[in-house]
């Protein structure tokens, strides 16, 4: 909440405007506000900003009906200023600078605060420092006309010194705990005392903290042990502004219901099951006066011990790509629990050759070399030390696809009714092998998000760092070459692509969560001066099986002389390295010529994707021979010419 205030014409009020920012947290429905308790913190965060910059210049009048804040009077001598000089522009304002006369003078000045929430409150003066500050006296009082009797030791709540011999921005003086025993107005008066050679005071934000200990959350490793095994408990804590606690300034004691069914260790939180039943495990937090305890139920039973600890790996792993390895434990039961694979120990017993995986502490399998490696997990779990059975993690090539696959973005099913959305498009065939997914295009269906503009191309109308996602098949695991063919022009963007498994749950967070370094295979600027068809060779792609996949259009920033962010899709082509690139063709002599009546075999050759050559005799290759002017020379199927 910003709340912004006036002065008006008070005791010994001047012309001078000042300006205060005011914010509280609201208070939480769990706490007991009593106003008549003065013990008892408000349960509530004010903050107020010395902040004169909104009323700049100092005598523009300045009103605000909510007038939470307001300057009040000030006994002669004194020039409130800019922190940064005495008549800087409001736009570089960086707190308020007070100027006191006459150090031989005890000046002073006061604000009325409106303070909404009755209760104590801890006191904070947040200020800068330099050579040139002074020190001076706080004081909080209710409202009065007599505000000189009011600075008084009474109602004093601290000194706040100005002065360092080096610049501090930011200097927090802790002042007395103060009570409002009401909602309503009160004073703050500042009152210079001292000074080592200037008369210069900053104040920038006082915060009267009124936040009290509000939730506390009861953390168990497991809710089900076996007798003899360890499992911690541990919380959290939160003050009524929401904020988390300092688990130092509070009281923490752990408890069990049933010590002879499982023990804790009030302090730690570490819990050993004892013998078979039900306990109740709790936490009591204290804070000022106010006490929480949470609890939980923890069950002691033979069926939840655990009899072994289980490393999940994938059967195959291909050269180049990294693999998780997870860890779980398995109980007498035959349930699994999840084991943090960070908290284990990966122990390489042998490699055939060397150097076939690399592993690191966070279980990342990184398939390097062929061959096969043997490995086992070390962890200690719920007070016991495991090993898992020895595995072995074998690393093959996978193999380079004979396929070629084109995914076109067109809008074919749409012909005569070109207004319709992208996302509406559902098309999933042998011909079109894809579908609209999900974006975050924060433009309007109406406006064309995704619009067939040509017959074979869709704009995707996006801002910088939202995505547009399609669903596409792959019928064939192996490697692939990936091209994208687009329409460059002046409003298009900077395309990152990723591609990732599809997730059995679709949502913004899935998607978002395979935004990352490992999907990415490529940007494209589709930048141009002019409109052209342009294609790019992304990256080679493996895909370790046949299904289905995501494809993330990322808008990740646009060219220098880019107007937008539009992307203008074509297709996606992916080509098998393995698959059949090109042919030649030529005679047996060298000049390609034959004389009537004489024949000659033809010469043929392809070349692959990956740029290898094959001389085209494999049984999967099929070789038809046409002649487009049989009456001049025919072929047979053998490739002979007459």
């Amino acid at each position: 909440m910003l709340i912004k205030l006036f002065k008006t014409n008070l005791v010994k009020a001047t012309s001078i405007i000042l300006v205060l920012v005011f914010m509280f947290s609201s208070i939480h429905p769990c706490i007991a506000q009593n106003p008549e308790d003065e013990a008892a913190y408000s349960g509530s965060l004010i903050q107020f900003e010395f902040n004169r910059a909104a009323a700049y210049p100092m005598d523009t009048t300045y009103e605000d009906t909510d007038n939470t804040w307001r300057f009040v009077a000030n006994s002669s001598g004194w020039t409130p200023t800019d922190s940064k000089s005495y008549n800087t522009n409001p736009s570089n304002y960086d707190g308020m600078q007070l100027h006191f006369g006459d150090k031989n003078q005890r000046y002073w000045m006061v604000f009325e605060l409106n303070i909404p929430y009755a209760g104590k409150y801890r006191v904070n003066m947040s200020h800068k420092a330099n050579k040139n500050g002074a020190s001076s006296y706080m004081f909080f009082f209710p409202e009065t006309e007599d505000i000189e009797s009011q600075l008084n030791e009474e109602n004093r709540i601290g000194m706040v010194n100005y002065y360092s011999s080096e610049f501090q921005e930011k200097v927090d003086t802790e002042l007395t705990d103060i009570t409002v025993t009401s909602s309503g107005k009160y004073f703050i008066a500042i009152q210079y005392i001292a000074s080592s050679s200037r008369l210069f005071m900053y104040p920038g934000v006082l915060t009267l903290d009124g936040t009290v200990l509000d939730n506390v959350c009861l953390l168990l490793e497991d809710d089900a042990i076996g007798p003899g095994e360890t499992v911690t408990a541990s919380m959290t804590a939160q003050l009524s502004s929401g904020e988390a606690v300092n688990l130092d300034s509070v009281e923490v004691l752990y408890s069990s219901s049933e010590p002879a069914i499982a023990a804790i260790d009030s302090d730690t939180g570490a819990i050993t099951g004892i013998s078979e039943g039900e306990t109740e495990i709790s936490v009591t937090v204290a804070s000022d006066n106010i006490s929480i305890t949470e609890s939980k139920t923890l069950r002691v039973a033979e069926d939840y011990s655990v009899k072994s600890i289980k490393l999940s790996y994938p059967d195959t792993m291909y050269v180049g790509n990294q693999y998780q390895l997870e860890l779980s434990a398995l109980l007498t039961n035959n349930e699994l629990r999840s084991i943090p694979i960070q908290e284990a120990e990966v122990e390489l017993i042998s490699s055939e050759p060397e150097n076939v995986v690399t592993i690191n502490d966070n279980g990342l399998v990184s398939a390097d070399n062929l061959g096969a490696a043997v490995i086992s997990v070390k962890t200690t779990y719920r007070g016991k030390a495991l090993e898992s059975e020895s595995v072995i993690l074998r690393v093959t090539q996978l193999h380079s696809s004979e396929f070629s696959y084109l995914y076109n973005f067109w809008y074919q099913a749409y012909v005569g009714d070109i207004s319709k959305n992208g996302r509406e498009y559902t098309d999933y065939s042998k011909t079109r092998l894809w579908a609209y997914v999900e974006d975050t295009s924060t433009v309007s269906s109406s406006s064309g998000t995704a619009i067939d503009i040509l017959t074979a191309n869709m704009q995707i109308v996006l801002k910088k760092d939202e995505w547009f996602t399609f669903k596409i098949n792959v019928p064939e695991e192996g490697k692939y070459n990936a091209l994208f063919d687009y329409s460059a022009g002046k409003n298009r963007g900077i395309i990152d692509f990723y591609i990732a498994p599809l997730p059995e749950d679709i949502s913004k967070e899935t998607i978002e969560s395979n935004i990352n370094d490992k999907n990415k295979i490529a940007s494209v600027d589709m930048y141009n001066s002019e409109s052209i068809k342009a294609s790019d060779e992304l990256a080679d792609i493996n895909f370790e099986k046949p299904g289905e996949y995501l494809l993330i259009l990322y808008s990740a920033d646009k060219n220098a002389s880019s107007s937008n962010y539009y992307m203008f899709p074509i297709s996606l082509r992916f080509e098998g390295l393995n698959a059949l690139k090109s042919i030649e063709l030529s005679l047996d002599n060298s000049s390609n010529e034959i004389e009537i009546g004489n024949s000659t075999r033809l010469k043929y050759s392809g070349t692959l994707v990956d740029g290898t050559e094959t001389a085209l005799t494999d049984g999967n290759v099929k070789l038809v021979f046409t002649s487009f002017n049989p009456q001049i020379a025919s072929v047979d199927k053998d490739g002979i010419i007459s």
